[in-house]
């Protein structure tokens, strides 16, 4: 006769076996990923470069207008290309040395630098969607005190 005197979680504990492991499969995503990366970085770098060069460009070609022009060029869209850049550089070039040292602490660094990347992303499209949305308020504001022109 069967015991049915048994507790019903009996024999789901957790045991050593169900710890993470990085699977031949996984380690090839994380290789096939960092390279991607590396690539997505190299290109942002170059946008950066060449919005840094227009940016310097207008420092000394367009009199007071452009300098000032060309100061908010480097500080507001040099930034904005260069930490996502350097965030993905920094998960590519980590990532890369963790699988072929097998080194955990770079490792957990490459995935930190994954994580600032989304996050200063994720933030600058916040931003970016506020500043929309209250772009289009007061643009429907103004036309409804202002009233079609036309009419």
């Amino acid at each position: 006769m069967e015991n049915f005197d048994q507790p019903i979680d009996m024999g789901m504990a957790p045991s050593m076996d169900d710890s993470l492991r990085i699977t031949p499969e996984v380690r090839q995503y994380w290789k096939e990923t960092s390279a991607w990366a590396l690539f997505f970085a190299i290109l942002l770098f170059i946008v950066f470069g060449l919005v840094s060069l227009a940016g310097i460009f207008l420092l000394f070609a367009g009199g007071v207008s452009g300098f000032i022009s060309g100061i908010f060029v480097i500080a507001i869209y040099g930034v904005f290309l260069f930490f996502p850049a350097y965030f993905y550089f920094l998960f590519s070039s980590q990532m890369k040395q963790a699988l072929n040292t097998e080194n955990r602490v770079l490792l957990d660094l490459a995935f930190v630098n994954l994580k600032r990347f989304y996050r200063f992303v994720g933030i600058l499209l916040i931003v970016l969607v506020a500043l929309g949305i209250f772009a289009f308020l007061i643009f429907g504001v103004a036309l409804l005190n202002n009233g079609p022109s036309g009419y």
